[in-house]
């Protein structure tokens, strides 16, 4: 149901209106030929129809402020073709009363996204009405008013049903696009600690590396992992294991305060850091940071054959012309591996 609001609004109405200034425009080429001295009075439908033919290659904005120029134009083009015949006997009173309620619920049904427009085409027609209700009898025009009082009432009420349909729509359109964006951007964090999971990583990783391509900026990754983690959360549990993974990321977001960077945990008690436009000094300034503060943050753990305090490991690579994005990522995990091998509770820099 959504489309359909949307596919009134933007060719509904244009149609209509489209239809209006060209019927009106053959009109007024056909009354200008028989008598040359009113083509200046048609001008104003064969220059809309020209600004039609434009609308096209115009911005959206100015389109949006001449709308209502537009229909009342075409509101009054018709009301003068109607009075024109209604005056010329071409058109019985019936008959044209028909037809401007004919063009009330037509205009109704589709200028409703738009009260202003609806009423700038529809507030000229009753005029037309004029010529026709002085030949009529008092019942007979009482009778026309009445029907165009209800005409118009319930071209209103069809507006005002309609609009709140579109209203609603869009609304609802509204908060699906809302759901989804919160969506992807539920899976693309991690749920424990609120920052960017591995499939966000990996995808900053390669748009970075496609841009390095071309700007050769300097770009560095730095793959961290808790010194015996799985010791650390058999001897306190899970419960404790997940406040400190929760800890930590807030460590890493607190010396790395820049927006461009990117903050992810890999798996597990591994986290990963993505540095744009830094190189090796600027990691390794960010790496002593982070374990200083670690270290005033004095979390135990017991049971780590190295230090009675929770201590960190870590891995430093930064991008070489003609590295891809997976090569970048494995310099760096090496690097963390060889910091495991030679004693833990150190950095390595690729």
């Amino acid at each position: 149901m959504a489309p359909l609001p949307r596919q009134v609004l933007f060719q509904g109405h244009r149609r209509l209106l489209l239809a209006l200034i060209v019927i009106g425009s053959a009109q007024a080429v056909v009354q200008a030929l028989a008598v040359p001295a009113q083509i200046l009075v048609w001008l104003a439908p064969l220059g809309l129809t020209a600004l039609w033919l434009l609308q096209p290659t115009l911005p959206d904005r100015p389109l949006a402020r001449l709308f209502p120029i537009l229909t009342l134009c075409s509101g009054a083009l018709v009301t003068l073709h109607l009075w024109s015949c209604s005056v010329a006997g071409t058109l019985s009173p019936p008959l044209l009363l028909a037809t401007i309620l004919l063009l009330l619920t037509a205009a109704s049904v589709t200028l409703y996204p738009s009260r202003l427009a609806f009423w700038c085409l529809v507030m000229p027609l009753p005029l037309a009405l004029i010529p026709a209700l002085i030949k009529m009898d008092r019942p007979d025009q009482a009778q026309t008013l009445i029907l165009l009082g209800g005409g118009l009432l319930l071209s209103f009420a069809i507006l005002t049903v309609l609009n709140r349909g579109f209203e609603e729509s869009r609304k609802q359109t509204h908060r699906c696009a809302r759901l989804q964006y919160q969506l992807n951007r539920n899976s693309r964090r991690d749920p424990l600690t609120g920052i960017a999971n591995r499939s966000l990583l990996e995808q900053r990783l390669r748009e970075l590396v496609a841009e390095n391509r071309r700007t050769h900026n300097p770009l560095t990754l730095i793959m961290l992992d808790i010194d015996y983690f799985t010791a650390f959360n058999r001897h306190y549990g899970e419960e404790s294991g997940d406040e400190t993974l929760i800890s930590l990321a807030k460590l890493m977001l607190h010396c790395s305060r820049r927006q461009t960077d990117v903050i992810a945990r890999y798996r597990g008690g591994e986290f990963a850091i993505l540095l744009p436009a830094t190189d090796k000094s600027g990691a390794k300034r960010l790496l002593q940071q982070l374990r200083r503060e670690l270290a005033e943050a004095n979390l135990p753990h017991d049971h780590s054959p190295i230090s009675a305090r929770l201590t960190l490991s870590a891995g430093v690579a930064q991008w070489q012309p003609g590295q891809d994005d997976r090569s970048l990522l494995q310099a760096a995990r090496a690097a963390l591996k060889l910091a495991k091998a030679r004693g833990r509770n150190r950095y390595v820099l690729a």
